[in-house]
């Protein structure tokens, strides 16, 4: 949270490149951690340390790494925070207001994933049964073992493009727009909402296509190796 505040105010100050890269950062960390313990990091803390465990500290640290290195870029634009509990504020309440329309629709995107999971499990056959009985019939279930990772992977593959291209052009046209907005220049607002949409369509119709074509063969590269094979990928 306190990544993503500094980073914010960097936005604003019109600040876009170390800001883009703190996910970079932390998936850097994670993927020097795997490294370390399939070249044997367990068995260097004596088998002891939970893997799940190692992934959790190179989180944090991770999570650490960027606060310090946000918090110097913000340090040389000349501001200075610090913590203060007046929940009187009058600006505390104003952003509590304007941070409403997001705070719902990202609710609802989190609500519709879990319901999409709830769903899932519920319709996966369970191990030695191929039916289920619902208003005195029997029904096959729709899905096998394995369905939930299917959708979780489906869901990174599309989060690809989003995450580098929607994203981008997201954290570039906020802050332009929440300045014309405080100006009260409808007209250019309403200009640069706009363009940012034909920008995003120009981004998201293209890359919705590609996924689609080139389902099976970006399936096959990225997950056919390992203990995937051809009919896990399938």
């Amino acid at each position: 949270c306190l990544s993503a505040l500094l980073a914010a105010v960097l936005n604003c100050r019109e600040r876009f490149a170390l800001p883009a890269f703190m996910p970079v950062l932390l998936n850097v960390f994670q993927i020097a951690v795997m490294i370390f313990m399939l070249a044997g990091g367990e068995r260097l803390s004596g088998g002891r340390t939970p893997a799940v465990f190692i992934v959790a500290v190179a989180v944090l640290a991770a999570g650490a790494t960027q606060i310090i290195l946000l918090q110097r870029a913000v340090n040389r634009q000349g501001l200075n925070w610090r913590f203060r509990r007046d929940w009187r504020d009058p600006d505390v309440g104003r952003i509590t207001r304007m941070m409403g329309p997001m705070l719902i629709a990202l609710g609802i995107l989190q609500f519709v994933t879990l319901l999409e999971n709830t769903i899932i499990v519920a319709l996966t056959a369970p191990e030695g049964r191929s039916h289920f009985t619902l208003l005195n019939h029997s029904w096959a279930f729709p899905f096998i073992a394995g369905a939930m990772t299917a959708v979780f992977q489906a869901r990174l593959l599309y989060q690809l493009p989003l995450g580098v291209l929607g994203n981008a052009l997201a954290t570039v046209a906020f802050p332009a727009m929440s300045r014309l907005a405080g100006t009260g220049n409808r007209r250019e607002l309403g200009q640069t909402v706009g363009h940012t949409l034909e920008l995003a369509l120009v981004q998201a119709i293209p890359a919705g296509v590609g996924l689609f074509v080139m389902s099976d063969v970006i399936v096959s590269v990225i997950f056919q190796h390992g203990q995937y094979d051809a009919v896990g990928a399938a």
